[in-house]
């Protein structure tokens, strides 16, 4: 739950007539942590009546955009005349 802001998020899809696919977007919490990629799942459940699911879930990845930090040392080079 922390990658969604502390509560796991829920909520309906509503299709139109005639409509047979919809985007479903997930809003996610960024952070600074380095960390793998994670994946979560989202199942559709409880059609409306009349209505057929023919994929009950989609699984997407949250995928880390943060860099490791890189400290390069800095070597002093003296040359001489």
């Amino acid at each position: 739950a922390d990658d969604f802001g502390g509560v796991m998020p829920g909520g309906n899809v509503t299709f139109a007539a005639g409509e047979s696919s919809k985007v479903v977007t997930v809003a996610v919490s960024g952070d600074m942590d380095i960390e793998d990629h994670e994946g979560f799942v989202v199942y559709l459940s409880n059609p409306s009546a009349g209505a057929l699911i023919t994929a009950a879930f989609a699984a997407a990845t949250i995928v880390n955009d943060d860099s490791p930090v890189v400290i390069t040392p800095v070597i002093p080079v003296w040359l001489k005349p």
